[in-house]
């Protein structure tokens, strides 16, 4: 006769074998279905972020302009150097 085969188990989990339904108390089980004021916080948090992120985007794109608005002022600025040198300096004899 073969020998009996050893059942596996998963070391960490839980003996479930000798437990009863019926003794586990109410309310321990998480709910399937999110609450009405879990749901009003998750759509003030998307809110929220949606709002952080678009005054990021314009803080974001105020920045490129005032960039591209110095870089402009200093090309010209390079421009109008290389149009109008200085005079050169007469050295003392």
């Amino acid at each position: 006769m073969a020998p009996p085969k050893r059942k596996i188990t998963n070391p960490s989990a839980p003996d479930t074998e000798g437990t009863n339904l019926h003794d586990v108390p109410i309310g321990q089980s998480p709910p399937t279905e999110p609450t009405p004021e879990q749901l009003a916080e998750q759509e003030k948090r998307a809110q929220a972020q949606c709002a952080l992120q678009a005054k990021k985007a314009t803080t974001m794109s105020k920045k490129a302009a005032a960039s591209s608005q110095a870089e402009k002022e200093a090309a010209a600025a390079e421009a109008e150097t290389q149009n109008n040198p200085l005079p050169a300096r007469k050295q003392p004899t």
